[in-house]
C-alpha cells in the first residue's frame, strides 16, 4: 500500500490526485456558488422520482444542468 496526496473539492465529495485537476473541476462544479449553477439556484427545483428537473425561470434543462445562468439567484439557504 501507498500513502497518496489527494484533493478535495470544496463544494462537492469529488476528489482529485492533482492540484491542477481540482482547480479545474472546482471552476465548473454545479455545487459551487461561483459557477452559478442549478444545483445552488433558488429557481431550481431538483427531479425526483416522479417530476423532472425544473427551472422557475425557464431554462431548458432536458440536456442537463446549467453554469454560468443569466438569471441564476443564490439559493437562501446556502447563505451562512
Amino acid at each position: 500500500m501507498q500513502k497518496i496526496t489527494a484533493y478535495k473539492c470544496d463544494n462537492c465529495k469529488k476528489v482529485t490526485v492533482t492540484k491542477q485537476g481540482m482547480k479545474k473541476h472546482e471552476a465548473k462544479c454545479f455545487w459551487n456558488p461561483d459557477t452559478k449553477s442549478c444545483m445552488t439556484c433558488d429557481n431550481f427545483t431538483p427531479d425526483d422520482y416522479e417530476a423532472p428537473r425544473l427551472c422557475s425561470r425557464g431554462m431548458d434543462l432536458q440536456k442537463g444542468l446549467n453554469t454560468g445562468c443569466p438569471s441564476y439567484k443564490i439559493d437562501p439557504v446556502l447563505i451562512f
